[in-house]
């Protein structure tokens, strides 16, 4: 039985995909992307947000984003002390990753 495609391939999906494919190839560890501030920001938000929710918290993005401004915020103790749990580790996140990679390079004999 030959495979049937779900969709029709067109001239416009083609010349689409080339352009992502472009746009994709244009980042780089220079770019915009790697070195905003603001949008490094603004996918932690939406990180913690969306780890949240799959955890059952209620708090919308705007509610995770006023409580990252340390804005007070209505919502259940629990939901609200998440967010800032997650806040926390987050800036604690560098200082373990170093700690780690400084312990396993003592366990395996590694120099730096």
């Amino acid at each position: 039985m030959a495979y049937k495609q779900p969709f029709e391939q067109t001239t416009e999906i083609s010349n689409l995909c080339l352009e992502i494919a472009e746009l994709v190839g244009m980042l780089h560890p220079n770019s915009e992307l790697s070195t905003s501030p603001t949008l490094h920001r603004k996918l932690r938000i939406r990180t913690v947000h969306s780890s949240l929710m799959i955890e059952g918290n209620t708090l919308s993005e705007e509610a995770v984003t006023a409580i990252m401004d340390g804005e007070r915020v209505l919502g259940p103790a629990k939901d609200i002390l998440e967010v800032e749990n997650a806040q926390h580790s987050y800036a604690l996140a560098p200082m373990l990753a170093q700690s780690n990679r400084d312990a396993s390079s003592e366990v395996f004999g590694c120099s730096r």
